[in-house]
């Protein structure tokens, strides 16, 4: 069944939660050969955004950099060596919406992310990224504790 698929993508932010699901896809992908690819997505909230529309176009491609580099070197940490291929990916938008369109726009794809520790509260007001994909992607989707 899981060759079926055409990658395992792990959205990646630098939490010990997105850690343990970079560790977890790595030993699936070495279990299958299915190649992983690890997905930073960017994203400037709304009040960010005003402050950033005062920025240069190339101080926002460091921050991005930046970041992505901070979430990318978590994971490769949280993996360790000799682990299994990876490809690091970066894209701009809402988590939720740019996670469903990367596994759409690459074919059947397995998702492997972590499980954020909202409170109920938090959950009831902002959602959450996992809950989102889960709700919303067209393939299956694996959460980490």
């Amino acid at each position: 069944m899981l060759s079926n698929y055409n990658q395992i993508i792990v959205p990646v932010d630098g939490s010990e939660p997105a850690a343990n699901a970079a560790r977890f896809a790595n030993a699936l992908g070495v279990a299958t050969g299915i190649p992983v690819t690890h997905l930073h997505v960017f994203y400037i909230t709304p009040g960010e955004l005003v402050g950033a529309a005062r920025m240069a176009q190339q101080d926002i491609e460091k921050l991005r950099k930046e970041s992505a580099q901070k979430a990318f070197t978590a994971a490769r940490e949280a993996v360790g060596h000799g682990g299994h291929a990876v490809q690091e990916r970066i894209v701009f938008g809402e988590p939720v919406d740019e996670i469903l369109a990367y596994a759409d726009a690459h074919g059947p794809s397995l998702i492997v992310m972590g499980r954020r520790g909202l409170s109920r509260v938090q959950q009831v007001l902002l959602g959450s990224v996992s809950d989102g994909v889960m709700r919303n992607a067209k393939g299956p989707v694996t959460i980490v504790s």
